[in-house]
């Protein structure tokens, strides 16, 4: 089981496809002991198949393109996993500043990472990874900034991330935003027609383009926002409370399926499937109806 007691938490999870999904685990009392000690594990047509001990800190989860066929495992020293396939690779980010990364994301057939100091990396080609921050990089540590989080909208790339900051990249160079919020962003995602929606620290959600930003009212939530998606023309965002849909302000999804312990983090659109990762839970919601991956088996 990969939850055998209640130390153990799912810090992050990723679906390849329908039946096929993978979670970071840890144990919550190594996060002093062993920082670094965490474990990946594979669920498959119903079953844990496998497992692997990794002894890098996992900050990230993604897979690689539209294709989706590996994992990617990103950890917060710039090295890069692959798995898949029977096959285990790694990369090493060379990176331009000695500050953690914190995020992996896919992009059609392109992988990025992203970092603190605003860092940006671009996969060119095998171990191979471009930096694509230019001016957006800050190399001061006294000055708290970083991405964590990466969207494109037509033509146009954002990054987002600590103390609201939104950027724009036009394929020649990066502008700030001004962003009306200075809540650190989580996510982002484009809708179906072109708006960028971003959310993040108590209960910040925000929609726009081009430096056209408005706030959406959480009508006074001050849950943190994890992850925000679009399923079936629905914005979907989460806190670790709970799942809201997004109109004109913030609506709580109902959930009411066996074994549910009420943890969320990161939305995944697979499909026609929404996938919810938290803590204790992994949830499906497929044809109308909310399902749980077992945790406990």
């Amino acid at each position: 089981m990969i939850l055998s007691d209640e130390h153990r938490v799912i810090v992050d999870g990723v679906a390849r496809g329908e039946n096929l999904l993978g979670v970071v685990v840890i144990d919550t009392r190594d996060r002093l002991t062993s920082p670094d000690s965490s474990i990946f594990v594979v669920w498959h047509d119903g079953c844990w198949v496998a497992s692997k001990s990794l002894n890098h800190r996992i900050v990230s989860l993604s897979t690689n393109g539209v294709l989706n066929n590996r994992f990617v495992l990103l950890s917060e020293n710039g090295y890069v996993e692959f798995l898949g396939g029977g096959e285990q690779t790694q990369e090493t980010i060379i990176r331009d500043i000695n500050l953690p990364m914190t995020r992996v994301i896919s992009i059609g057939n392109e992988i990025f990472t992203l970092g603190m100091g605003r860092q940006i990396y671009f996969r060119k080609d095998v171990n191979i990874w471009e930096p694509v921050h230019k001016e957006t990089l800050l190399e001061d540590r006294a000055i708290l900034v970083g991405f964590q989080t990466l969207v494109k909208s037509g033509n146009d790339y954002f990054a987002a991330g600590w103390g609201g900051e939104i950027w724009r990249f036009d394929g020649i160079k990066w502008t700030n935003q001004g962003s009306p919020v200075n809540q650190i962003l989580s996510d982002s995602v484009v809708s179906s027609d072109g708006e960028v929606f971003l959310c993040g620290k108590n209960g910040t959600v925000i929609r726009g383009q081009n430096g056209q930003w408005s706030v959406i009212d959480a009508e006074g939530s001050e849950e943190d926002f994890w992850s925000i998606v679009e399923y079936q023309g629905d914005i979907y965002v989460s806190s670790t409370l709970g799942i809201y849909i997004i109109n004109d302000t913030l609506q709580p999804v109902s959930i009411d399926v066996a074994g549910y312990k009420g943890t969320h983090y990161r939305l995944q659109v697979v499909k026609n499937d929404l996938f919810s990762f938290g803590e204790k839970d992994i949830l499906v919601y497929r044809d109308g109806a909310w399902n749980r991956v077992s945790t406990e088996s």
